[in-house]
């Protein structure tokens, strides 16, 4: 088995880690505020979204090798265990890398949000990554390896 297609689904992930990591740190810190009121105001709403754009960059730049060899890692590891080709073994996976990366944040209570938006981008990082990917037995890489008998998705064709 060979896995085909892994760049799309990584390049993906990498470019949204960082807006997903925003995304989910501001949610962590409005549910914070509860059960008082979750208010926003101009300044913030514009800077929010300045800081998601400028997150693409320095998300991308952070993702990068993690993603890349996590991709490379659980493809390697669908070749020789048809269990690690499931999408929920690359979320799971992503959800270890995002707790342990999480570490990073420290353990006081102050860090949950961040532990909160690195286990979530973790988890959809990978689960991205593993979209497109597809595992084709050595007999048939001559073939057309885009056939369903033949190939194994998690993300239909479109």
């Amino acid at each position: 088995m060979h896995a085909h297609h892994r760049i799309p689904g990584a390049l993906l992930a990498v470019l949204l880690a960082g807006p997903i990591f925003s995304a989910a740190l501001a949610a962590a810190i409005a549910a914070g505020k509860l059960p008082g009121p979750i208010a926003f105001t101009e300044t913030e709403v514009t800077g929010y979204l300045f800081i998601t754009l400028f997150s693409i960059i320095v998300g991308a730049a952070l993702a990068f090798l993690p993603v890349m060899l996590g991709s490379l890692a659980m493809s390697r590891l669908g070749h020789h265990w048809p269990i690690f080709r499931r999408p929920f073994a690359w979320t799971a996976a992503g959800a270890v890398i995002g707790a342990s990366l999480a570490l990073l944040w420290g353990t006081q209570p102050e860090a949950l949000p961040g532990w909160f938006a690195m286990i979530v981008t973790g988890t959809l990082c990978a689960r991205l990554a593993r979209c497109w990917v597809v595992w084709i037995p050595d007999d048939q890489l001559d073939r057309n390896a885009l056939t369903p008998a033949v190939a194994i998705s998690a993300c239909p064709p479109k």
